[in-house]
Order: C-alpha cells, then structure tokens, then sequence
C-alpha cells in the first residue's frame, strides 16, 4: 500500500487553528494508513497585477502576525505540491499521478467563501479515470444550500463522480440528497481521529502553563453579551481568566502549541469555536459553547448532538442557564464511548474508500 498515493484538498492556510489542525490530522491519519500522502498546496486564485503594498503586507502578514501558526503549517503539513495559485494551474495536480485525492476537512462545500477557487472543491480538475474521488468530512458551513440552479446542476454533475461522500453534519447529508440526489455519510471532523497523545506531543514541555485555576476563553466574535457569561463562569468558579484570541486589527496570533496548551490545562473552557469545542472534548474539559449563529450553527448541534452534549450550548446570556451548565458534571465516560463508535464509523469510511486504489480496474458504480 505504500506506493499508493493521495493528495488531500483542503482550505488555504490561514491564522486559524481549527484550519491547521485539521488540515495536520488528515494528512497524519492517511499515512498511519500507509499512504504516501500530499498536501494539495492550493492558495486562492492569483489574477491582479500585485503593486509593492501588496508585498509588503503578506511579508508582515506570514513573518509578523501570523508566524507561529505559519511555523506550525510549514513544519507539520508535509509534504506538499507545488504552489497552485489558479484554476488553470490545477492542472499540475495530474503530474503526481495520484491514485486518489480527499476533500474537505473544513468548510469547503460553502460556496460563497470558496469564490476564489471556482469549482475545484469539488475535483472539476480530475477525470474519474485518473483518479479516485473521496470527500471526508466535507462542510457546507450552514444548513442551507445557496447555489444557484446553474451552480446546483454543475455540482451535482461532479458530485456524481465521487467514489465516496462524507460530510461533517447532518445538515449536510440532506443537502447532499435534496440537492444532488447524492447518498453522503456524516462523519467526524478529522482532528478527532488521532489519538489524544499525538496532541499531547505536539504541546511538549509547555504543558505546564497556565496553571489549572484558569477559565480559558476562546471566543472568535466578542461581544458584551459574551463577556457576561466569561465573568459569571469566572467568579463562580473562583478562576482567572485568560484569552487565546483577542480581536484587533494587527492581532498576533499564538502558536498552535500555545492553542493546544491552553485547552489541555484549563480548569474550564468558554468558546463560540467548532475547534474550541472540539478540543474541549479531546482533553475531557468541562466547557460551555456559545452558539455562533454568524458562523453557522449546524457544525455544533451535529456534533454535540452525536455526543449528548446539546445542554453544553447556549446561543444568548441567560444567567440561569449558565449557571446550570457550569454546575454539571460532563460524564466523559459515556462521552467517550459513543466518540469511539463514531471515529470507527469514520475511519472506516476512508479506509473503505480509499482501499478502491487496491484493485486494478474501477468498476462504474460508487460506494455511496
């Protein structure tokens, strides 16, 4: 199986946690599988006459603002393609003769963020010949399609062509059939398929800070309201506070390290972040999620539905409900064993899939 490979598509970097480590836990699952697995190094479409300014914001950008996350990426997400920077230039993804490519991990099935790539989401630049076709975990961000009727053809059309479709919630599942006539299978977002060590590792010897007596905030759209269940939490539980994203406009991002650090040693964690919760649950946390409707909500009822965790989540400031939700233990036992169940399901979804590569001659039909 060594000699076999995949490229994974996912979305372009960004100083988002979520994003990296996404993108770092697929590309680590499929090599345990034993494949010789690429990063699809894809950027947005490059097609304006770049003027000096230009330059000088992305060196600030990559080497000032954004450097520790962009370390973690250079370092941890290997190896990669060439720099693919436009639609026509996705052609060089055919000069790696990949017997496979995955999309997703993230939000992109949301069309109207993924503007800058076309349709190559959705592998409008492989030929069912060449290469198997398999999303994993793939997000439309919302529970409502907003194609057009021309869009919504086009992506049925390719669409048709996968092998396999995954994706993260079960909003998405109806999309998949209401709109595509598609049968998709709802799986787990990837970071839950490595093992806690892995994480572990990767935090090292900063584990020790900050100290366990801390309310650990990550909290991407602040507001007064947000601000009022961080305070309530904090003085009932007796805790400091301490923030890993503060909003500003030349915001300096931690490291990923710094992120995961923070999660692992928090005595309780508020965030309004998918990733933010979901880590919360990798390291067995107490936490409480403020639903970030801007952002899309269908991602956390999914998930926190699978896990019987939908009290964990409020979507305004009601004294009595975070009262309750921080005076109630989380049975991370029961937790646990239905996450178990779910990242079996899942991984055999892609080992399925992908273990199509293993036979010398594709039939017609997907396994969908």
């Amino acid at each position: 199986m060594g000699n076999k490979k995949v490229g994974i598509l996912t979305l372009p970097f960004a100083p988002n946690y979520g994003n990296v480590l996404q993108h770092f836990a697929l590309l680590t699952y499929l090599k345990q599988l034993g494949y010789d697995t690429y990063s699809i190094y894809r950027k947005w479409d490059s097609t304006q006459k770049r003027l000096l300014p230009y330059y000088i914001k992305k060196w600030v950008y990559y080497n000032i603002l954004c450097r520790k996350p962009y370390l973690f990426y250079c370092k941890y997400i290997t190896p990669k393609t060439e720099l693919i920077n436009s639609q026509e230039s996705m052609k060089k993804v055919l000069d790696y003769h990949f017997d496979a490519i995955v999309v997703g991990g993230d939000q992109v099935w949301r069309i109207e963020d993924t503007k800058g790539v076309g349709n190559n989401y959705f592998l409008d630049f492989i030929s069912l010949q060449d290469t198997i076709k398999i999303s994993y975990s793939a997000s439309f961000g919302t529970d409502r399609w907003g194609g057009s009727s021309e869009q919504t053809a086009e992506i049925k059309k390719l669409l048709e062509d996968f092998y396999a479709v995954s994706v993260r919630e079960e909003s998405g599942v109806n999309i998949c059939s209401n709109y595509f006539g598609i049968s998709a299978e709802c799986v787990l977002d990837p970071t839950l398929l490595l093992d806690t060590a892995i994480y572990k590792n990767i935090i090292g010897k900063t584990r020790e800070k900050p100290r366990k007596e801390t309310l650990i905030t990550y909290v991407l759209d602040y507001s007064d309201e947000k601000k009022k269940i961080v305070d309530q939490i904090a003085s009932y539980k007796g805790y400091s506070i301490y923030s890993l994203y503060k909003k500003g406009k030349y915001q300096i991002y931690h490291s990923v390290q710094d992120f995961l650090t923070g999660l692992y040693n928090a005595g309780f964690i508020v965030t309004d972040s998918y990733h933010g919760m979901i880590f919360a649950i990798i390291f067995n946390k107490p936490f409480l999620v403020i639903g970030n409707t801007k952002r899309g909500l269908a991602r956390f009822q999914s998930l926190l539905g699978i896990l019987g965790l939908q009290e964990r989540m409020i979507l305004e400031y009601d004294r009595h409900a975070v009262e309750h939700i921080i005076s109630t233990d989380i049975d991370y036992s029961s937790v646990s064993s239905l996450l178990k169940q779910e990242i079996n399901q899942s991984k055999n979804f892609l080992i399925k899939g992908l273990g199509l590569i293993k036979k010398e001659k594709l039939g017609n039909e997907n396994i969908n």
